[in-house]
């Protein structure tokens, strides 16, 4: 059974190979600032037998002030995509951020696959971001939390 749960220090191995082998610019001190607490993030984890696997990560980073958490990364392991582990991450930041007003995050421009995604979890482009990232452009998504 998959469950969401909070990131510990002892995940940061399995994070970082799902961060390597499906972000095109991952940023590890990301990482190590969730695996360490010092930033919110939340993982899926799925029981294998005995032992349990974690197969996606979410990263939250709050703004009082904007009343916006921005999610940096969320990546899921390969072979566990399109299983719906990346949308009960997302619906997990909605639960856990309820007292916020939105979510927000950037994709490549040329990364269809992605906005496909987040379009179906409920995000909308707002802006254009001209080179946002190393590899092109980029797009502000945002999903309002409240009605």
């Amino acid at each position: 059974m998959p469950v969401n749960r909070a990131v510990r220090p002892t995940d940061y191995p399995q994070l970082q190979q799902i961060q390597s082998m499906t972000l095109d610019e991952p940023v590890p001190s990301l990482l190590e600032a969730a695996s360490s607490g010092t930033i919110s993030a939340a993982v899926r984890e799925l029981e294998c037998g005995t032992e349990s696997v974690v197969v996606g990560y979410i990263i939250l980073v709050p703004d009082t002030d904007s009343r916006t958490v921005h999610i940096p990364e969320l990546a899921v392991h390969p072979d566990h995509q399109r299983a719906g582990h990346g949308s009960a991450l997302v619906e997990h930041a909605c639960l856990t951020m309820g007292e916020y007003d939105r979510l927000s995050l950037t994709v490549r421009k040329s990364d269809t696959t992605a906005r496909q995604f987040y379009e179906a979890v409920g995000f909308e482009v707002i802006e254009k971001l001209p080179g946002y990232f190393e590899s092109g452009d980029g797009l502000l998504l945002q999903k309002e939390l409240t009605a």
